[in-house]
């Protein structure tokens, strides 16, 4: 992104620059959200320029895939044992426009505050004793009727990502994967 200033002298005589053109070099499989007034406009990859001083740029975004850890708060089970959680997102964000709609900045912005919501919704309803014997969590430890002890983690997997993918296309973004990496009691000293 360049900037191209001027320098002109207003009412005052004092002369100052003002930026009278903006170029942006968009990158591939990325774009930008102009602003004008309250009008949003998606702007594409490539070379644009900008010299309508009433249009801003209000946020460049990847449509690539990506894949962030996010800590959530203390989650207490049903047997009021606290629980802290650090899950695995994979997304991609598909419509940065309704992402920018919603005032958010970044998918994770977005994913955040849903991702605790939810998951404090569904651990609120799991007992710790259930959590603690099943070590992993993914496609290849879903329950299959025989071990007690996977309600824990197939819940976060099965629950939670369809929850969460229903919340996530409201910001335009697909969520293809969520894990829980580890999983801690939290104590009180």
């Amino acid at each position: 992104m360049a900037e191209i200033k001027m320098r002109s002298r207003v009412d005052s005589g004092k002369a100052q620059e003002y930026v009278v053109a903006l170029f942006l070099n968009i990158p591939a499989n990325n774009c930008a959200i102009l602003q004008r007034g309250d009008d949003l406009e998606l702007l594409p990859a490539g070379q644009h320029y900008i010299t309508n001083l009433n249009v801003t740029l209000r946020d460049l975004f990847t449509l690539g895939e990506n894949q962030l850890e996010m800590p959530t708060k203390d989650i207490f089970t049903r047997d009021q044992v606290p629980v802290g959680l650090r899950v695995y997102f994979k997304w991609q964000l598909m419509e940065p426009l309704k992402l920018t709609t919603h005032g958010h900045h970044t998918p994770y912005d977005a994913l955040r505050d849903k991702t605790q919501s939810i998951l404090t919704q569904i651990v609120a309803h799991l007992d710790y004793s259930s959590m603690v014997k099943q070590r992993s969590l993914g496609p290849d430890n879903l329950d299959d009727g025989t071990d007690p002890s996977s309600a824990f983690l197939d819940a976060l997997r099965t629950r939670a990502m369809d929850e969460m993918h229903e919340a996530a296309l409201e910001y335009g973004i697909i969520l293809k994967d969520l894990g829980s990496v580890t999983r801690e009691v939290i104590t009180t000293q």
